[in-house]
């Protein structure tokens, strides 16, 4: 049986919509030990989130990114913010050790959440 993953979706713009898909279909593809759970899913605009939550299968939703990362319930935090904002989300993840983000598009910041998580961050 599957180990259940709980997923915490951070932006419900385009990537957003691109990784829901591709969470709900991964057992199509690839054959992986974890079962992809659509826990939580998150943006600021509360109708938005509410309603891509509901199109999409995701459990539950938050307005505040900060939420999804302090949930004890979420194995995975993935960010599909615009760039700008990945750097923030991504120190705050690594804290709470949940993290699914390309870390080395910008090995400064990389690097720099490398550390701060004492050399464990995924």
């Amino acid at each position: 049986m599957a180990k259940k993953m709980n997923v915490g979706l951070i932006g419900c713009g385009f990537m957003g919509r691109v990784h829901s898909n591709a969470y709900r279909k991964l057992g199509q593809f690839f054959d992986h030990e974890h079962e992809m759970v659509l826990k939580a899913v998150c943006d600021s605009n509360e109708k938005k989130v509410r309603a891509f939550a509901g199109k999409w299968g995701w459990e539950s939703f938050e307005t505040d990114w900060r939420k999804i990362v302090e949930r004890d319930d979420i194995d995975l935090v993935d960010i599909c913010t615009p760039n700008n904002s990945h750097h923030r989300i991504t120190m705050a993840a690594a804290q709470a050790c949940c993290l699914d983000k390309d870390l080395y598009r910008r090995e400064r910041k990389s690097r720099s959440c490398f550390h701060y998580n004492n050399g464990s961050c995924a």
